[in-house]
């Protein structure tokens, strides 16, 4: 039997506020205050690579393209380096540590971004 949308669940949802429950938020959830790096740097890095590009393409082919020393390859290793800082970060802090599936997500992210790091 179908129930209509507007009928009651049969088991509520959980409630953020209530510190009872098997939901229980974060104490420093991210907000708009860390949007710089995972909004932020994006954006400003797509800007870059096409407004670098528009301005001058002869400098682009030259300072940002060549294949071993240009921007965007140099990039591809930095970044990675980056996100194993931030992983390992993540494996180091108890919270991680004391849920096996959060500390298990985090390690494949770290081996992730060390294979990618040592792809050049």
């Amino acid at each position: 039997m179908l129930k209509s949308p507007s009928a009651p669940p049969d088991t509520p949802l959980p409630d953020p506020k209530r510190p009872t429950g098997p939901y229980r938020p974060f104490t420093c959830d991210p907000g708009w205050s860390e949007a710089w790096w995972w909004l932020g740097v994006p954006v400003l890095v797509a800007l870059f690579t096409i407004g670098s590009y528009q301005l001058d393409p002869a400098w682009y082919m030259r300072i940002v393209i060549p294949e071993g020393y240009g921007i965007l390859e140099v990039s591809h290793f930095i970044l990675p380096l980056l996100g194993l800082l931030i992983a390992g970060g993540l494996l180091l802090l108890p919270f991680v540590r004391a849920r096996s599936f959060t500390w298990s997500v985090a390690l494949v992210g770290a081996l992730a971004c060390i294979y990618i790091a040592g792809e050049r």
